[in-house]
């Protein structure tokens, strides 16, 4: 009878699948513990929590209240009685409430007992501080009562602090209780967790083992021997190559010319190139000259308009000192025709007279011979004024046609420099197709063989890969790798002699 053999991916399932149950149950398990630790966190937090907050509450409102009866006891006030009893109220109604949520799980706790305690107190208190009142504290009867009712608060205290400290002590076992029981659980997972993992782990080894190892081994060596026969074509290959390298010389010979001729088109086009950048260079120094030629003439027209109109206002004041001269000149003979009359009284006074008429002619003549220089100064300035304004049109005309020269050359450095790269990027093409034809000559006679060879150790290796499914389908792999390697084999060599 044939054994049933399992396929490699049915193993694998096989060997997950007993982890995966193993970390299901685990998960399960601790989903459990964790929802029973979760109820009696909730019934811890509800009720044991609650219970030791009122058991310290209460202990407190019990000490203030003693606290306030001594205080209303010395002092005498019987206002503080009012807040004491309300103290004292509420810790009554803590006990209460405490005797009635707590589930007797711990012997010790009275509250009850405690309750009736605290109204006896109560009742003591409100008699004792009467009769303090009645007869003062100095009275014997009074202190005998006063350190009996003390005894008797301070019992009442312990009582109430036993009740909290049991509440406290019920909720640390509690929570002891859970962390211990909290850690065992969690120990006992870790070691179940880990059992499952050792299990599915030795199973995994044990599939990979037996059912991929040795098999692949095997196989590994037939592909080896495939390899060898990879590394033997690729040897034709690289003779194959030299024979092509040898035959795309001539081609390459040819490029090699063609790229010297470009490169000589190329040192030809750049050294225009250098002589527009150079053109350039001078072109924009004679821009910058016209433009401040231009600038000074313009400079040069200003000065002379301001000279044209210093002239003028020098001519308005001369024909101010001529029209000076001639009031002066009259007020002369007006002074020697009053001297006359004077007789022998005014002769020095006519002297004077005539002397500043005198003075008035020569600066009347000095004024008018004056004027008339500037006059022609002023006609001078004008003319040159109009000269320069044409000079400047002039130099203006030539500094945009320097310009206009600049522009020319800069677009023709532009031009050159551009052609100058195309050049380059031709030359570039060229070298590069010049190596792709070293690289890249005639193969197909040469690699014919060398491809009936691979297509032969192909066959061989597909004829291994053939053998690696069908193991991996659940086969055997000797019998199945042999015949499909000599099935490649077979092909290989019909391969070679087509």
């Amino acid at each position: 009878m044939k054994k049933r053999q399992f396929s490699l991916g049915v193993k694998i399932a096989f060997s997950v699948s007993i982890i995966a149950a193993g970390f299901t149950l685990s998960m399960g398990l601790d989903a459990y513990r964790g929802t029973r630790d979760e109820k009696r966190l909730e019934q811890l937090s509800s009720v044991s929590v609650p219970l030791a907050l009122d058991g310290q509450t209460a202990l407190f409102a019990y000490e203030n209240a003693t606290k306030m009866f001594e205080d209303a006891v010395l002092t005498g006030d019987a206002d503080i009685l009012p807040a004491m009893n309300a103290k004292l109220d509420e810790v009554d109604h803590l006990l209460e409430g405490i005797g009635a949520r707590q589930d007797g799980g711990n012997g010790k706790l009275d509250p009850a007992a405690a309750k009736l305690r605290v109204a006896t107190y109560h009742r003591d208190a409100e008699l004792l501080f009467k009769a303090a009142a009645s007869h003062g504290m100095a009275n014997a009867a009074v202190k005998t009562q006063m350190d009996a009712f003390r005894a008797s608060a301070k019992e009442t205290h312990d009582m109430i602090a036993a009740v909290q400290v049991g509440l406290a002590d019920n909720l640390r076992g509690t929570l002891t209780e859970i962390g211990s029981v909290s850690h065992q659980q969690r120990t006992y997972g870790f070691i179940f967790f880990g059992f499952v993992m050792l299990v599915g782990g030795v199973s995994a080894w044990l599939v990979v083992s037996r059912g991929v190892i040795r098999p692949v081994l095997s196989l590994s060596g037939d592909l080896t021997e495939e390899a060898d026969g990879v590394s033997a074509a690729a040897v034709q290959f690289g003779q194959t190559s030299q024979g092509l390298a040898a035959g795309a010389s001539q081609s390459a010979a040819a490029l090699k010319t063609s790229a010297a001729a470009l490169e000589e088109m190329s040192g030809v086009t750049r050294a225009n190139a250098d002589r527009a950048r150079d053109a350039k260079a001078l072109a924009s120094r004679a821009r910058q000259a016209a433009d401040a030629g231009t600038a000074g003439m313009n400079e040069l027209r200003t000065a002379m308009d301001t000279i044209q109109k210093s002239s003028t206002d020098i001519a308005v004041i001369i024909k101010t000192i001529d029209q000076i001269a001639f009031q002066t000149n009259i007020l002369a003979l007006n002074a020697a025709v009053e001297a006359a009359r004077a007789g022998e009284a005014g002769m020095g006074f006519a002297v004077v007279a005539d002397e500043v008429r005198a003075l008035a002619a020569r600066s009347a003549e000095a004024a008018r011979e004056t004027a008339s220089k500037i006059e022609h100064a002023t006609r001078s300035s004008a003319e040159g004024t109009n000269l320069s304004g044409r000079v400047a049109a002039h130099l203006g005309e030539i500094a945009e046609r320097v310009r206009e020269v600049d522009e020319l050359i800069a677009q023709t450095a532009v031009a050159s420099q551009e052609q100058n790269e195309g050049i380059l990027q031709v030359s570039k093409s060229i070298s590069d197709l010049d190596r792709l034809t070293q690289n890249n000559a005639v193969l197909a006679e040469e690699t014919s063989a060398a491809a009936a060879e691979l297509s032969g150790q192909t066959d061989r290796l597909r004829g291994v890969a053939a053998s690696f499914t069908h193991l991996a389908r659940g086969g055997r792999s000797d019998g199945a790798a042999s015949d499909l390697a000599e099935g490649g084999m077979t092909a290989a060599h019909h391969a070679v002699a087509a």
